[in-house]
């Protein structure tokens, strides 16, 4: 999953933790490089914005105080702040300063109305920071992404119709067998990463493990509860009053898997495993000489265990042990297998499908509407104390089997009580479309009952298919045959000392550890294979007409002709990307691209305009002209004789033409047409003098 490709750019999320239902839910994905640098422009771009409205409402402020009335020197002074500051923290501090030293004049008023100017600055200040706090967040705390890839599906054996009757061209025979290559080591490779990911996500208590290895999936673990139930076979197959039941709850195809669709478009499956202790030995037969007539070695027996035929291995027994497997040889320790798994499955909707780990079970198995496994544990391990547990019993020193198994630990250890043991398993599954549910069945109930019964839309038919394909392939029969006793967390409990395996004794109830085991791993395989669904795991193998890369068997209309809709949707956690919110970004860009072009273009002037067509007085506006910081300065010019200025109304920015040009751009020769300086006041030192700006020209010093 390291190399997923991920959509960059807008989509709706639709993860329930923050789903709105409205166009607040849609985010931006960028990779965290350019993610880094939006939120870096965010900044700036965002104190640009604040910096632009400040001035917009100072300029209200002080429209809405103007007046032509007579006023104290204080508010003038007030006014010229408002036209002239850049920052409320500027403004505030020059209102603050004010209010102090018209403390003297001891004027009733004059504090109240600085300080509430001060607080008008203060609160606009702590709306600016508040806003360039909403601004940062923007960028979301969710690293969930959609999946994208050009590929979609799974690897598949449907290349073909092999129907004698059709006349579409049979399936070529080289390509079956790449075909079934691919998909076995896919199912081998989904299957091991699913039971790592087990020991590492849902039972590891390391945490720096969970935060590597887990965040990938929408939701690290999915649910399951267990309980204890009443054995669901006859007396006769129950080796305990109870069973021991592992059950999903309600698993919804967008919160739990991550394919991301409305609520209109989801479905809800939940699934139960229920297993039990088999009374073994009752369906084993004696210790015979040979399998087959002259395939035996010398002194080789076999117990055969009969809970119903395989006949795709033309087997009329389930599964067989053989004495030599048991035997410890001291001098090879290494060869003897300390646990063998094996599984067999039987589906309620197709009794006779002995496809992969198939048979046909025998009547007591065959329950209605429920699929049947059979998960048969051969155990060859050495205890270094009594085991009461029902599935790994071991209270012997001494082999009661009749196998005649030695010990390599004699009168330090003991062995299992029976030489092969198994569970009986039942699973079964119920399907809901909004608030409407199917009952508990097989898997393959839709080939009998399309649909279940469900009332389903289109996007619901491809997601249910897709699904129920999905869960066909993570069964626990097919699990145990893809990792075998890979599976067993009796493992765990395995050292060796002076280089011979033993194992420390195992609780009374461990059995129920393993099937926790078996209902965890096969959600850990069902998250991994919806991902790779959206974007299928790449690998090549080596054939005799050389490499093939898996990817030319995947297909997603095996699952029905809509699967492909699924593939776009698949939400898992990427570390590498970050999310910001559409809508936040998309209204700050809004409101600072507003703030900053009305400041810019349109203030003050169409606040006077809009005066003017009120048909209100223009005074507003002549005081604000004339208390800017460079009419101010104009004035002081003028009054020292320096002038005389213009001001450009477009602008309100004064300007002084160079000596000697006229209004048109003309040059004046001699002096009947010379500028005469401003009359200065009497006593001025600059009297008489023409004291208008003189421009250099360009290169002088």
């Amino acid at each position: 999953m390291a190399d997923l490709s991920v959509y960059v750019g807008f989509w709706r999320n639709y993860n329930e933790e923050a789903f709105t239902g409205s166009f607040l839910d849609v985010v931006l994905t960028l990779p965290k490089s350019q993610g880094s640098l939006l939120v870096s422009f965010l900044a700036l771009f965002t104190s640009v914005a604040i910096a632009n409205l400040w001035p917009i409402i100072c300029l209200f402020i002080h429209q809405w105080r103007s007046t032509s009335s007579p006023r104290l020197g204080l508010y003038h002074q007030q006014q010229a702040i408002l036209s002239n500051t850049p920052s409320p923290a500027a403004t505030a501090l020059y209102f603050t300063k004010l209010a102090w030293a018209w403390r003297q004049a001891k004027i009733r008023g004059t504090y109240r109305s600085s300080l509430a100017l001060v607080s008008v600055a203060v609160l606009s200040m702590a709306v600016f920071a508040g806003a360039g706090l909403a601004s940062s967040k923007i960028q979301l705390d969710s690293d969930e992404v959609l999946v994208h890839n050009d590929k979609c599906g799974w690897p598949t054996l449907d290349l073909g119709t092999t129907d004698p009757n059709s006349d579409a061209p049979p399936p070529d025979p080289t390509q079956q067998m790449q075909a079934r290559a691919i998909t076995s080591v896919w199912a081998h490779w989904i299957s091991s990463r699913g039971l790592e990911y087990v020991r590492n996500c849902y039972t590891s208590s390391n945490v720096s493990v969970k935060s590597e290895a887990c965040k990938r999936f929408t939701v690290t673990t999915l649910p399951l509860e267990t309980r204890n139930v009443t054995c669901p076979f006859p007396d006769d197959i129950c080796g305990l009053p109870d069973a021991f039941q592992v059950d999903t709850g309600f698993i919804d195809s967008n919160l739990h898997l991550g394919i991301n669709t409305p609520e209109g478009e989801r479905i809800r499956f939940r699934k139960t495993l229920t297993c039990v202790p088999m009374r073994t030995s009752r369906f084993a037969s004696d210790w015979v000489d040979q399998i087959t007539p002259g395939a035996s070695l010398p002194g080789n027996k076999f117990t055969y265990f009969n809970v119903g035929p395989r006949p795709q291995e033309d087997l009329d027994y389930t599964w067989s042990v053989s004495n030599y497997s048991l035997f410890y040889n001291p001098e090879a320790p290494g060869e003897k297998e300390i646990y063998a798994l094996g599984a067999v499955q039987s589906f309620a909707d197709f009794p006779n499908d002995t496809g992969i780990a198939g048979f046909y079970a025998i009547p007591p198995l065959r329950l209605p509407d429920t699929d049947t496994s059979v998960v048969y544990l051969i155990n060859n391990a050495q205890y270094a104390s009594p085991v009461e547990d029902p599935w790994f019993r071991a209270t012997n020193m001494t082999d009661p089997t009749g196998a005649n198994r030695a010990l390599g630990f004699p009168g330090l250890s003991w062995i299992s009580d029976e030489v092969s043991s198994a569970l009986a398993c039942t699973e079964q599954y119920q399907f809901c479309a909004e608030e409407t549910c199917s009952p508990f069945a097989g898997i393959g109930k839709n080939a009998t009952e399309p649909w279940r019964g469900l009332n389903l839309n289109r996007e619901q038919k491809a997601l249910f298919n897709t699904l129920t394909v999905g869960l066909e392939a993570v069964t626990m029969a097919s699990g145990v045959f893809w990792l075998g006793p890979g599976m067993l967390r009796a493992n765990e409990f395995i050292w060796f000392t002076n280089g011979l395996p033993y194992s420390t004794g195992l609780p009374p109830t461990h059995w129920q550890d393993e099937v926790i085991n078996f209902g965890q791993a096969m959600l850990s395989v069902l998250q991994r294979a919806v991902v790779d669904y959206a974007s299928p795991s790449h690998f090549v193998i080596q054939t005799s007409g050389g490499p093939v890369p898996s990817t030319q068997f995947v297909s997603s209309m095996h699952v029905d002709g809509n699967g492909d809709q699924i593939c776009p949707r698949v939400r898992v956690r990427d570390a590498r990307f970050t999310n910001f919110s559409g809508f936040g970004l998309i209204l700050v860009l809004v409101l600072g691209v507003l703030s900053i072009c009305v400041n810019v273009f349109l203030m003050p002037q169409a606040s006077f305009w809009l005066r003017r067509k009120l048909h209100r007085t223009t005074y507003p506006e002549r005081e604000w002209n004339a208390g800017g910081l460079l009419m101010q300065q104009r004035d002081a010019l003028e009054s020292k004789g320096i002038g005389p200025w213009e001001v450009d109304k477009a602008t309100g920015v004064p300007w002084v033409r160079p000596l000697g040009v006229t209004a048109d751009g003309h040059s004046l020769v001699g002096g009947g047409g010379a500028y005469q300086p401003v009359a200065a006041a009497p006593g001025d030192q600059y009297a008489g003098k023409d004291l208008r700006v003189q421009e250099k020209p360009v290169g002088w010093g």
